[in-house]
């Protein structure tokens, strides 16, 4: 999974949204890495969080993950993410609030969507 570790104004952890919400069809349900399509996807005890091709439907219930008040929900478990050993872990969102590390910074609707829902509306599907 991805290493983690301090923020300073020249590094960082950039992502970006990805994915749909399967029940309004917009975006996003879930993360991925900058300019990559490989979307978060399961955790484990040992490497944290996993990735995975991006399901830009929206399916995956592995990929579906939310900020939401500085804290990450993966929404399949109803679990939270911190940093723990320098991996994204899941854990109780009780324990999660006490680091409240993760922020939005110049949000916008990631290209790959874009596309996609053009698409869809192209073929009047959406």
């Amino acid at each position: 999974g991805p290493r983690m570790g301090a923020c300073t104004v020249d590094r960082g952890s950039w992502w970006r949204r990805a994915n749909r919400q399967v029940a309004t069809g917009q975006c996003c349900s879930g993360i991925s890495v900058a300019e990559v399509d490989n979307c978060w996807d399961y955790t484990d005890t040992s490497r944290g969080v996993h990735f995975y091709g991006c399901d830009i439907t929206g399916q995956n219930g592995n990929q579906q993950y939310r900020l939401q008040d500085g804290l990450l929900h993966k929404d399949l478990t109803h679990r939270c993410l911190v940093v723990r050993n320098e991996y994204l872990m899941e854990d109780d969102c009780k324990v999660a609030r006490e680091q409240h590390i993760f922020s939005t910074v110049d949000a916008k609707e990631p290209r790959p969507h874009q596309i996609y829902t053009k698409a869809l509306q192209d073929e009047h599907l959406a």
